[in-house]
């Protein structure tokens, strides 16, 4: 087939659609990035705040460039904007989600011009489904004068349900799948946002798989990277109607339609590969070309009045997306004159803005590296005594238990010197930590476990006084690990119960909604730190033959483990919502449950997945692995043999078998 017969073909094809009103067109953030609207994509934006926060001393403006040089590595690249901006909330505070006013007063270009004029024909447009949470759509159908109604929150979904249900044909419906700049609670851009709004659940997920079932889409400015919650419904649904996918290239100067069928696997993204190819439909088209010309091409077809476009046609035949420089510059200069705002003032403030985001990606080396560069600037106490701190805590976190040992030690003297008490007790519970690592990963020496105990008293005692009652809550549940690990399982037990109840009212006390926020993640942590105190008790039940009460402790532990896992779901941290999921996992296995063990580590595994965190996906795998071994000789009677061949595969992938 030729280029040309590709190009009227698809064209004529995607227009009758079009004509016969079943075209819905979904909209990703390439969409937002043709001039005149320039918004930046995830990438952009992250590299341009990033940019605007390193221009600013020689070390900071060299080690942007290293970060974001052409060969270097993509570690910090990859790292997700939902992951990005909660690292930002925990730094800055609600201030953080000012880096999006970069999305508002921009422009409609020619894709949300074209939609508009499609809305405005006889056919209309039934709906467009949009993960952009700009107001670009809604300004090009306000400024044509179509009718249109904007679904953004859960509610809102509720009330619609589906499109292909009794509504005003004459009326658009705007799906915003990731929420909208003019309803900041609506927003999915953390992994908070994420978990709060709970994704793709309900309504949403319901309106969404009936536009997949019921309408032929579009795909424009969409790359395939919400394995979160798009991709997986997209895997999932089953459909006959078609998909068009537009690949957008800019040098490219002819239309190329390739069926699903005859893709081949480097000619396109995986993510969005493995959608088109596992849906094993003949109904859809990949379209590789410059977006804009496919557009030109559509609205000649279409035979669209060009006065009504605003001189568009002559933006299509010439336009290109800004280059990616220019629009992290972009970004990069409407930051810049923002940070104090959003509460980046001080030098201190950037490097420890991008030393939180360098530990996130686990590059702890590179940490240190920005924690010993700021000691340089700032070498006086007792700002410098709480640097050392964190380099401490990044020497632990990198393996380098002996050096972080010598320097919580060095911060400890002096802030026992100097009658500081909350730093004495971080640089108290940073070495008993630092010596359970050492029993932990240099050989069961219990005199590791040992020290560790006699640090983290020391830390309780020094605080349980104090007017530090955040410190000597986190402090109780610190100590409970060293003596649970002596198997002091009372005395542990105990300790843990004293770090719930001390959050707990800490919880009823406040008035302040972040500070609320993460208190209700400690007490989580606590909780879920108090089911283990309940798991050794069991444990130590059976050896000593006591099975009724073992049966009783693990019902404690399973119901400690559910109040983590439903107060992780209140406050929307799906990351610990999984941990605490696979952790309960244990119980059933001890008790023999292989179904309730497997279905656990199953639903940790869905959660993880949402937010794309390949890590602890990998190590539920692993545990699985565990879990199966275990039960090795139930296996045949218990697991059906579609499961046992999917879960024997992902722990050979795991396993590198």
């Amino acid at each position: 087939m030729s280029n040309q017969s590709d190009k009227n073909d698809v064209v004529k094809e995607i227009a009758s659609y079009i004509e016969k009103g079943t075209l819905v067109p979904f909209l990703g953030a390439g969409a937002s990035r043709l001039s005149p609207s320039s918004l930046p994509t995830s990438s952009e934006l992250k590299e341009g705040f990033l940019k605007a926060v390193c221009l600013e001393g020689s070390f900071l403006v060299e080690q942007f460039r290293i970060l974001f040089s052409h060969d270097s590595e993509d570690w910090f690249r990859s790292l997700r904007l939902e992951v990005f901006v909660e690292e930002l909330e925990r730094e800055l505070g609600p201030r953080a989600l000012r880096i999006l006013d970069v999305y508002e007063n921009s422009e409609p270009n020619l894709y949300h011009k074209f939609l508009a004029m499609l809305a405005q024909q006889p056919h209309g447009l039934k709906a467009i489904i949009t993960t952009n949470f700009d107001m670009l759509v809604e300004d090009a159908l306000c400024r044509q004068k179509v009718a249109y109604q904007t679904r953004v929150t859960k509610d809102d979904f509720q009330k619609f349900k589906k499109v292909t249900q009794s509504h005003d044909a004459k009326v658009t419906q705007i799906l915003k799948l990731h929420g909208s700049i003019d309803d900041q609670q609506s927003l999915m851009i953390s992994v908070r946002q994420v978990g709060n709004q709970r994704a793709f659940t309900g309504a949403k997920k319901e309106v969404f798989q009936d536009c997949l079932k019921s309408y032929d889409l579009l795909f424009l400015g969409y790359s395939g990277g919400d394995d979160f919650d798009i991709l997986p419904i997209l895997k999932s649904i089953p459909s006959q109607k078609k998909i068009f996918w537009i690949k957008h290239e800019a040098d490219e100067h002819e239309i190329r339609a390739i069926p699903f069928a005859n893709l081949k696997r480097h000619e396109i993204p995986h993510e969005i590969y493995s959608i088109l190819v596992n849906r094993k439909s003949d109904k859809g088209i990949v379209i590789f070309c410059n977006a804009a010309k496919l557009i030109e091409a559509l609205w000649e077809k279409l035979e669209l009045p060009e006065e009504n476009l605003n001189n568009g046609l002559e933006i299509a035949r010439g336009a290109q997306t800004e280059g990616k420089q220019d629009n992290v510059d972009k970004v990069s200069v409407m930051l810049r004159s923002q940070l104090s705002g959003i509460g980046i003032s001080s030098l201190e403030k950037k490097y420890l803005i991008l030393i939180r985001l360098i530990a996130r990606t686990g590059h702890y080396d590179k940490a240190i590296e920005f924690y010993r560069k700021l000691l340089e600037i700032q070498s006086e106490a007792p700002l410098a005594m709480e640097l050392k701190c964190g380099l401490a805590r990044a020497y632990k976190n990198n393996g380098q238990r002996d050096k972080a040992i010598e320097v919580f030690g060095e911060v400890k003297g002096w802030a026992k010197k100097n009658q500081r008490v909350r730093l004495a007790s971080q640089a108290l519970r940073g070495l008993g930590f630092s010596y359970r690592d050492k029993y932990i990963y240099e050989g069961s020496n219990h005199l590791y476990l040992k020290k560790a105990e006699e640090y983290l008293r020391k830390a309780v005692d020094l605080l349980k006084e104090s007017k530090y009652e955040f410190e000597t809550a986190w402090a109780y549940r610190d100590l409970g690990w060293p003596i649970k690990d002596l198997g002091k399982v009372k005395e542990a037990i105990k300790a843990f119960r004293k770090s719930v109840r001390n959050f707990e009212d800490l919880i009823g006390k406040c008035e302040d909604e972040q500070d609320g926020f993460d208190l209700k993640r400690q007490l989580a942590w606590s909780y879920r730190d108090l089911a283990w105190g309940y798991m050794d008790k069991a444990r130590d039940s059976i050896a000593k033959g006591k099975a009724n009460k073992a049966a009783r402790a693990y019902q404690v532990a399973s119901g400690y483990f559910d109040k983590s896992i439903e107060l992780f779901k209140d406050i929307g941290d799906i990351e610990n919502l999984g941990v605490s999921k696979r952790d309960s996992a244990w119980v059933p296995r001890e008790q023999g449950d292989i179904h309730r063990c497997i279905k656990l580590d199953e639903e940790a595994q869905e959660w993880f997945r949402l937010i794309g965190d390949k890590e602890n996906c990998k190590l539920t795998l692993q545990e699985l692995s565990s879990h199966l071994r275990r039960f090795a000789d139930l296996y045949e009677q218990q697991i059906s043999p579609v499961y046992s061949e999917v879960a024997f595969k992902d722990i050979q992938i795991v396993e590198g078998g």
